[in-house]
């Protein structure tokens, strides 16, 4: 799989910034710290969130991403300075 799914991506095309990042670095240990980075709230609470179907898309790519990486032999957990937090993508507790 060298592109990202249409289906996931035409979800995700409303955010054109973010349709492109993911488009770029598909591929690239990066692109699992970028999309980890969108669904954390950074902000202090002041973050609003996307719309379910936008968060779905971008949990299943992320997903996606780091089954291609794996098969690739590259340890999502560690690379390239990324600090995974799984828990970053667990449902808030005020949800």
């Amino acid at each position: 799989m060298n592109r990202p799914p249409a289906q996931h991506m035409a979800v995700i095309a409303r955010y054109a910034h973010i349709h492109q990042h993911i488009e770029l670095d598909w591929g690239r240990i990066t692109l699992q710290k970028y999309l980890s980075e969108l669904m954390a709230d950074t902000r202090d609470n002041q973050r609003q969130g996307f719309p379910k179907d936008v968060a779905d898309a971008l949990m299943s790519l992320f997903l996606l991403h780091s089954d291609l990486l794996e098969q690739q032999g590259v340890d999502v957990s560690k690379g390239a300075g990324l600090e995974f937090e799984p828990n970053a993508w667990q449902v808030p507790k005020n949800f």
